[in-house]
């Protein structure tokens, strides 16, 4: 609609301008024919004037007199002056330089000649200012057409902007309100069909959310339930990381009696116990938390020695006794626990029947106890405390000994591989630790935005420096804490400002988790880093605990999900159908769907079918310490 509105502008201009044209060629003529009809005029005033003056004689005063008299009474004479020697002999009026003036000698006497001057007055010439006040007119009729014509196209902009909506997915409310009193047809079909989109969008988020909470959040609690927990057990199970755990089993058995007599009092209870685990997994990191069964609950947590689960087990119980139980008859005994702890390439009923065993032998040891099975494995080489973390992380901080690796993205659309996400490493004692574990043990530490400047500096570098890096896009991962951290996002903005052309290529991702939980903060910093061009993605996507409400209020661009659904999803129709209805209502709001962890052709094609954009994971290729581009480019970003 804009450009009908500069087509109908430049016609009203090229109108004007014929217009101009056409005055100034009729001026011009006009110009012509006056002076033509002016020679004219003075050729007959000046013949005129010389048959008066043959017969005219100016010898003595009286025919002198006599003479201007009859000069005076002709037509256009305004002035006479008859001087001598330069003394003014007769004069009739009073002579102006800026008339046509005419010259004649005439006889005094027989020796000597007087200088007469006639004064014929000019016909008015066309006024210079008449075509200058024709220009304004013809210049003020143009500004009130086009001020008219964006008049009567006001409602068709309008009409034009919802149509932009449509198409680009912004469903503004306001949209949906006719734009004047006398709304076009046209328009309010669009408003029915922009209210008709809204709701459907709002139905897709809806169900994608029924979906998610129906195959994988317990109802009663909004904890994950037992298939939620044994996707995220398998995940780290079958990581190729060397990674350490735990798996911990609470008891409420005691709870059972009441569950028969008072359902409603068992039910409460259960919600409070349940709310107790959120806020652990909330407060903790590496802590995941579900409902397994009527009575059992269970906590999944990473790299922490067996002396502090078995404190933070004790902890949670002193806790509920508190919270919970401390007025009820179940105070004194109401839950057991058993804790096992694993590690990567464990099988996971290997690791709940030893934490199975481990709550047995809970519950033959008394009220309220922990009962810890350590494999022999398992040695303090293996696991560090809180003290021994810090030091090593803030001496890795300090020599910037942190290793990029790059793991392949390909695109379905295109089948494009130049795409990559930075993963981070350190190593400790020739042991391999990755980000999942050392970063949120940097949290812990207070220094999780340390490493992801350090992170974010030195992809950077990469990209800069790397020639044969000029059309990569890289996705680097951004720690929650480092995103509320305005220190770092001053540092970011202003280092991103430096390097416009990389920006457009970066995509930062943060977890569901915690864009779920964004504050003002967090908000200011993904509108401050998207209005440089770069991007952001939501990965891990399949919480329990999460909506998807935030593709509405923040700039995203897509979406990861998250290992635990992608896995086996070839196997689960659950999973497909969530993953079916979260693409629809991400491709309402303009956002791309990918997946991450993909490990089997059947995994890639199944998500390929439900439509996923892209993906990741050891199907496509591990990650490197060194970009392979194409066959015959490799980039060493050592």
């Amino acid at each position: 609609m804009k450009s009908v509105a500069y087509k109908i502008i430049i016609l009203w201009c090229a109108a004007l301008s014929g217009l101009l044209a056409l005055s100034t060629y009729s001026e011009s003529e006009a110009l012509a024919s006056h002076t033509q009809q002016l020679q004219s005029y003075y050729l007959q005033q000046q013949a005129e004037v010389h048959r008066v003056l043959r017969r005219a004689s100016f010898s003595d005063i009286n025919g002198r007199r006599d003479a201007m008299g009859e000069l005076s009474l002709l037509s256009g004479v305004v002035a006479l002056e008859l001087r001598h020697n330069g003394e003014v002999m007769e004069s009739i009026g009073s002579l102006r330089e800026d008339d046509f003036l005419m010259l004649a000698l005439v006889p005094i006497n027989s020796a000597e000649l007087a200088e007469l001057t006639i004064h014929i007055a000019l016909t008015e010439l066309p006024s210079e200012s008449s075509f200058s006040y024709f220009f304004l007119l013809l210049l003020a009729i143009l500004i009130g057409a086009i001020a008219a014509t964006l008049y009567i196209l006001v409602p068709l902009f309008h009409l034009e902007e919802k149509a932009e909506s449509i198409l680009t997915g912004d469903f503004d409310p306001e949209h949906f309100s006719p734009s004047d009193e006398h709304p076009l047809t046209s328009e309010l079909a669009i408003n029915l069909l922009l209210n008709e989109h809204h709701f459907s969008r709002q139905q897709q988020t809806e169900l994608s959310n029924r979906l998610r909470r129906h195959s994988f959040v317990d109802s009663l609690t909004g904890l994950g339930n037992r298939e939620y927990f044994d996707a995220e057990l398998e995940v780290h199970l079958t990581a190729e990381d060397n990674v350490t755990g735990a798996v911990g089993i609470f008891s409420f058995e005691p709870l059972m009696d009441c569950f028969h007599d008072d359902r409603a009092m068992f039910n409460d209870l259960i919600v409070q116990v349940g709310q107790r685990f959120l806020e652990l997994s909330n407060e903790e990191d590496l802590y995941w938390v579900a409902r397994r069964g009527d009575t059992d609950f269970a906590w999944l947590t990473l790299e922490n020695s067996p002396d502090k689960v078995s404190r933070q087990c004790y902890k949670l119980i002193k806790d509920l006794a508190r919270s919970v139980f401390d007025a009820t008859e179940f105070q004194h005994h109401f839950v057991d626990v058993g804790v096992a702890f694993f590690k990567s390439g464990d099988a996971a009923y290997e690791v709940l029947a030893s934490a199975d065993m481990a709550l047995r032998n809970a519950q033959l040891e008394g009220e309220n106890k922990v009962n810890v099975f350590k494999p022999d494995y398992l040695t303090k080489d293996m696991i560090k405390g809180g003290v021994r973390w810090r030091s090593f992380l803030q001496n890795k901080l300090d020599r910037r000994e942190v290793i990029l690796y790059f793991q392949p993205q390909i695109n379905s659309l295109n089948d494009d591989f130049n795409s990559f996400e930075v993963l981070s490493r350190i190593e400790d004692n020739s042991k391999i630790i990755p980000a999942s574990v050392f970063l949120p043990m940097a949290s812990r530490c207070g220094l999780a935005s340390e490493f992801d400047r350090l992170i974010v500096d030195t992809a950077l570098k990469s990209l800069t420096f790397g020639s044969q890096l000029s059309s990569a896009e890289l996705s680097i991962n951004l720690f929650s804490d480092s995103v509320r951290n305005e220190k770092f996002i001053h540092w970011l903005v202003q280092r991103l400002s430096s390097l416009p052309e990389l920006s457009e290529r970066l995509y930062f991702e943060v977890s569901e988790f915690a864009i779920m939980n964004a504050d003002q903060t967090f908000a200011w910093a993904l509108e401050q880093v998207a209005e440089l061009g770069a991007r952001w993605c939501v990965e891990s996507v399949g919480s329990p605990n999460a909506d998807l409400s935030y593709l509405r209020r923040y700039p995203i661009d897509r979406l990861k999900i998250g290992h635990s659904i992608v896995r086996q999803i070839d196997q689960h129709e659950e999973k497909q159908l969530f993953v079916q209805t979260l693409i629809t209502a991400a491709n309402h709001a303009g956002v791309m769907v990918w997946a991450e962890g993909v490990e089997s052709q059947d995994e890639w094609e199944t998500l390929a079918n439900l439509g996923v954009t892209g993906g990741q994971g050891f199907w496509f290729g591990e990650p490197q310490d060194k970009l392979l581009l194409d066959d015959s480019v490799e980039v060493d970003m050592d």
